[in-house]
């Protein structure tokens, strides 16, 4: 008989009965422990191939579920070949810093309780405005291979700027053994304090469409050319996608 009270025992929206840990940082993050996974191919989280490493740069809700469910997602993680990366929930510019920091504690939240079920994770970094650089950072393990996406921040200057600024910042930070970079590498990205960093680059699934397209029918032109930015970014399926995202 289904009772109140063990209603109540179900109920843990915040997650804190699956897995509450003690945090090595003042914001209470769990921390993603650095594992050693060698990374070929990125595929999106939903991918029924299950051959690759499982990404999460997607629109937000096609991926709450892993937040809001999260046990019963984890038969379906464990089906990826080269792990998966953590969820990259939203960092935009113009969230209130408290949503933010929110944020980031469902990414590290998550990529910890993955790994204690025994599933390998790379940490997903991002940053918005420099107000984020004294959280968006923290629950990584020194030298740890991280992953991060430059969609959506090439079609704005002022995004872009933020980027390579906390690029920076999180390379001096972190100062990552690897980088898994999904999507283009903006210019002038790597620089004297940079340069030292190992970058692995892998197209967003926009580009590799295109290519695709070339490969199949390299004297068409028109598929590709007729693709403008606005339709890439729903081809992308990408959160990052709205400029005011910084990553």
């Amino acid at each position: 008989m289904t009772t109140w009270k063990t209603i109540k025992a179900r109920i843990d929206p915040l997650n804190l009965k699956k897995g509450h840990y003690r945090p090595g940082n003042p914001w209470g993050f769990p921390t993603i422990y650095k594992q050693d996974i060698h990374v070929k191919k990125l595929v999106p989280f939903g991918n029924k191939t299950f051959q690759g490493t499982a990404h999460f740069f997607l629109d937000d809700f096609k991926f709450e579920r892993v937040w809001n469910t999260p046990k019963r997602y984890i038969k379906t993680l464990k089906k990826y070949k080269n792990g998966v990366l953590s969820p990259d929930f939203s960092l935009y510019v113009d969230y209130p810093l408290a949503l933010q920091i929110y944020n980031v504690y469902r990414n590290r939240w998550c990529g910890r309780y993955w790994q204690d079920q025994g599933i390998k994770v790379i940490p997903t970094v991002g940053w918005s405005t420099p107000e984020s650089y004294n959280f968006c950072f923290e629950g990584i393990e020194h030298n740890s291979t991280v992953a991060v996406s430059s969609i959506g921040v090439m079609q704005s200057k002022e995004a872009l700027k933020l980027f390579r600024k906390g690029f920076k910042e999180m390379t001096l930070r972190i100062d990552p053994e690897n980088i898994l970079f999904y999507g283009k590498i903006p210019t002038r990205l790597v620089n004297k304090s940079t340069k030292t960093v190992n970058i692995k680059k892998f197209e967003d699934f926009a580009t590799q469409r295109i290519q695709k397209w070339g490969e199949e029918d390299p004297d068409d032109k028109s598929a590709v050319h007729n693709i403008t930015p606005s339709r890439m970014k729903q081809g992308c399926n990408c959160g990052n996608a709205n400029y005011n995202k910084a990553v």
